[in-house]
């Protein structure tokens, strides 16, 4: 079962503290990613049996090959694409002074405004997919599932063109009810 997303919030001496929890990735990425890892390890063994197989072999060895390398290609870009935020607990101090995450801190001053958001969407028009079959409509599904647990709150600062991301791996509307309690707290009206 998926972990979903939810944070409390307690006044502190310091400010309000907020504890944030993020939602795990869905189940269908995980067996996505399985899925991945069983095809690239049917490539492999492929591949063996082409070069143990000889000379008479070799186009055995490079289809293996191929069926081992894209399913490897498409589990690093996930990886990648899954790795660059982390899915962590966040403990976050909000005042009027600023926000204060761990070591990091922004001040009041240097916050535009905080915004809701997915950190790795950089605009552009919308992608209308086109599903032909059972498994174009499976990745859509799965991929929406990934989207709709990575929302951020992200700080928009007045010292860098980059929103910075206070906190990864939520729902919209955890994402939002955050959104407005944090900045609540960033005005002194908690």
């Amino acid at each position: 079962m998926a972990k979903e997303a939810h944070f409390s919030a307690t006044e502190t001496d310091e400010g309000v503290q907020f504890d944030i929890e993020p939602a795990s990735m869905p189940a269908t990425f995980g067996c996505m990613m399985v899925f991945f890892y069983i095809m690239a390890g049917i490539g492999g063994l492929v591949a063996l049996t082409g070069l143990a197989g000889g000379e008479d072999g070799t186009g055995a060895f490079w289809g293996g090959l191929f069926v081992a390398a894209v399913p490897i290609g498409a589990i690093f870009l996930f990886k990648r694409l899954n790795g660059r935020y982390e899915r962590v607990p966040v403990r976050m101090i909000v005042s009027k002074s600023g926000i204060e995450i761990g070591t990091r801190s922004y001040r009041s001053e240097d916050i535009r405004e905080l915004v809701v958001g997915l950190p790795f969407d950089k605009g552009g028009t919308e992608m209308m997919p086109t599903h032909s079959g059972v498994a174009g409509t499976a990745g859509a599904a799965a991929g929406m599932e990934v989207r709709n647990r990575s929302y951020a709150l992200m700080a928009r600062l007045k010292s860098s063109s980059k929103n910075e991301v206070l906190a990864f791996g939520l729902t919209y509307n955890v994402a939002r009810s955050l959104l407005a309690d944090a900045s609540a707290a960033l005005s002194g009206k908690y």
